[in-house]
């Protein structure tokens, strides 16, 4: 079950395991080099499992790229870009300009691009900081974005969410409890 809370919203409806951190300097598990790597991946989940908006935006890209990598990105209305890669080709439920609501389902668990199987890698753009850098819609392969590019694990746990377990809670300690 999906679970819920006053902040964001666990962004897959089963809680997964962390396979991979976010690390300005991350080995590539398949390319062999050292790239950013700058999302949080989200596996040992079955391939089609349903991904939902964790919190209310706008879609501003649901496509895949000439390589094959399928995502969903959304602009919450607090100030973040919410990226979901790797998702199953043409499993997004939204499309760009689409308003999203937070629990709205938005694409499904998949495996394309370049990876090592099943996951969700999802990343946390902050828009404003994004902003500065002047070029392009997501982040460069190059670890001075970390303003931008900012860890996922971090940002949702400021937003409610704990990604190792799927807890969520209130927001400020206001009571109300938490579920998985």
């Amino acid at each position: 079950q999906a679970v819920n809370g006053a902040g964001w919203k666990y962004p897959i409806v089963s809680v997964g395991t962390i396979t991979s951190d976010w690390d300005p300097q991350r080995m590539h598990p398949v390319l062999g080099y050292a790239r950013p790597h700058w999302g949080t991946d989200i596996g040992g989940l079955p391939i089609g499992t349903e991904l939902v908006a964790v919190a209310a935006g706008t879609v501003s890209y649901a496509d895949c790229d000439s390589e094959g990598l399928c995502q969903v990105d959304y602009d919450t209305d607090d100030g973040w870009r919410i990226r979901y890669l790797h998702i199953i080709t043409n499993s997004w439920t939204v499309k760009v300009g689409q308003k999203v609501t937070k629990g709205q389902p938005v694409a499904q668990v998949g495996s394309t691009g370049v990876g090592t199987g099943a996951h969700l890698h999802v990343e946390t753009i902050n828009l404003a900081n994004l902003a500065k850098h002047g070029t392009g819609t997501m982040c460069a392969l190059d670890a001075t974005w970390q303003d931008a590019c900012q860890n996922p694990k971090e940002v949702f746990n400021q937003h409610g969410v704990n990604l190792d377990t799927g807890e969520v809670r209130q927001i400020g300690g206001a009571g109300g409890g938490s579920s998985k």
